[in-house]
C-alpha cells in the first residue's frame, strides 16, 4: 500500500511538472480574465532565433561612430551656474547655449628642480667653517642665483604666498649656510596676524635680532606696519584674540543647532505642535544666542545669518518641504534680524 501511494505521488508530481513546463507566459485572451501563473523556466527562456542568426552574440568589441561637436545637443548639458549651492538659478543669469564661452584650460608650467651650483656649495661650506661672514655669503649667493637663473634655473619664490620675490626682501641665514628669502611685507603680516614667531618653513624660533632688523627694513621701505618685536613681547594680545574667536565659534554652533531643530520641526512636526515649539522654545533661544553674536561681531553675525537662511531654504535641487506652512514663518522670523553692517 505504501508503494502504491508513493507511485501515485510521483505520477501526480510528474504531471504537474509537465503542465508547469508547457505554460510559458500568462495566457490571456481579450474576452477572458483567467491567468495561469508562469513557470520559472518560461520566465528565463530565451527567445527563438532563426537559423540564419547565431546562437551567441559576437564577442568583438563595438566601435562607436565618431560624433562631432556640432551633433551634440547643448540644451541637455548642465551649466555651472545651475550647480550652485548658495544660490538659485534664474533666467537672467542663464548662459548662452554655446561652446564659445568655455575658456581653454590654462597650461600649468612644470616645476623644475633647483640644482645647486658649485659656487653655492663651496660658499656654504666656507660659511659653516667660519671663513665667511653673513654679508659675504649673501653677496656670493645672490651672484650665483643671478647666473643660474640666466642659465634657465627657476627663480626663487616667496615660501608663504608662492609669489615672485619683490624688491624688499628679508633673508634668514641658517648655521649650515642655507638661506630662506621672503617678501618683507608678507613675512611681517604673517607674524602680526598669526602671533607665531617661528620661521614658516623650518619652524625655527625667530630671534630678537632678526625681528629688530625686520622692523628697521620695514621703516626704510616705507611700510606702516606695527613692530613685530613689540608684538612678540605682548603675547596676551594673541591670547585674547584666540579666546574671542573661540567664543564666536561657540555661539555660531549654538545658533546653528537651534536652526537645525527648526528645520526638523518644519519637516516632521504638525502645524499646531510646530507653532507651539517655535514660539515658546526655538525662537527665544535664537534671539538670545544671535543677539550675543551680533553684539560681539556684527559683520560675522550677518554672514552667519545668510547661511542660516540658505539652510532653511534648502538646496536648489532638493528644497526643504513645507507641508505645514511653518517654513515661511521661520524665514520671516530670520529676516527680521537682517541688518546692514
Amino acid at each position: 500500500m505504501m508503494q502504491s501511494q508513493q507511485r501515485a505521488r510521483s505520477q501526480s508530481a510528474d504531471a504537474y511538472d509537465r503542465h508547469d513546463t508547457q505554460s510559458c507566459i500568462y495566457r490571456h485572451s481579450p474576452g477572458s480574465h483567467n491567468f495561469s501563473p508562469p513557470s520559472l523556466k518560461a520566465l528565463f527562456r530565451r527567445s527563438k532565433q532563426s537559423s540564419s542568426e547565431s546562437k551567441y552574440k559576437s564577442t568583438a568589441s563595438f566601435k562607436a561612430p565618431a560624433i562631432s561637436s556640432k551633433a551634440i545637443s547643448v540644451g541637455c548639458l548642465p551649466s555651472l551656474s545651475h550647480l550652485t549651492v548658495c544660490g538659485r538659478w534664474s533666467p537672467s543669469n542663464d548662459p548662452s547655449d554655446s561652446f564659445s564661452d568655455i575658456q581653454p584650460t590654462p597650461k600649468v608650467e612644470p616645476i623644475l628642480p633647483r640644482n645647486e651650483t658649485s659656487g653655492e656649495i663651496i660658499a656654504r661650506e666656507l660659511f659653516s667653517k667660519g671663513e665667511l661672514n653673513e654679508s659675504e655669503l649673501l653677496n656670493i649667493l645672490k651672484g650665483e642665483e643671478k647666473f643660474a637663473c640666466e642659465e634657465g634655473r627657476p627663480k626663487l619664490r616667496d615660501p608663504v604666498t608662492l609669489e615672485p620675490l619683490g624688491d624688499h626682501q628679508f633673508t634668514f641665514i641658517h648655521d649650515n649656510g642655507t638661506i630662506a628669502p621672503y617678501n618683507l611685507d608678507t613675512l611681517i603680516q604673517y607674524f602680526l596676524t598669526s602671533g607665531d614667531f617661528r620661521e614658516p618653513v623650518t619652524r625655527l624660533l625667530v630671534t630678537d635680532d632678526d625681528l629688530t632688523r625686520m622692523d628697521l627694513q620695514a621703516r626704510e621701505a616705507g611700510f606702516s606696519f606695527a613692530s613685530v618685536l613689540d608684538a612678540k613681547h605682548n603675547p596676551q594680545t594673541y591670547c585674547d584674540q584666540a579666546q574671542r574667536d573661540e567664543m564666536l565659534t561657540g555661539l555660531d554652533r549654538l545658533v546653528g543647532e537651534v536652526v537645525s531643530t527648526m528645520i526638523r520641526t518644519i519637516e516632521a512636526g504638525s502645524a499646531d505642535s510646530g507653532q507651539i515649539r517655535l514660539l515658546l522654545d526655538l525662537f527665544p533661544q535664537f534671539s538670545d544666542y544671535f543677539g550675543q553674536l551680533s553684539s560681539a561681531e556684527p559683520a560675522y553675525a550677518q554672514q552667519c545669518l545668510t547661511q542660516y537662511l540658505l539652510l532653511v531654504d534648502g538646496p536648489p535641487n532638493s528644497p526643504i518641504k513645507d507641508n505645514t506652512g511653518l517654513k515661511k514663518v521661520v524665514v520671516r522670523f530670520l529676516q527680521k534680524y537682517r541688518r546692514s553692517v
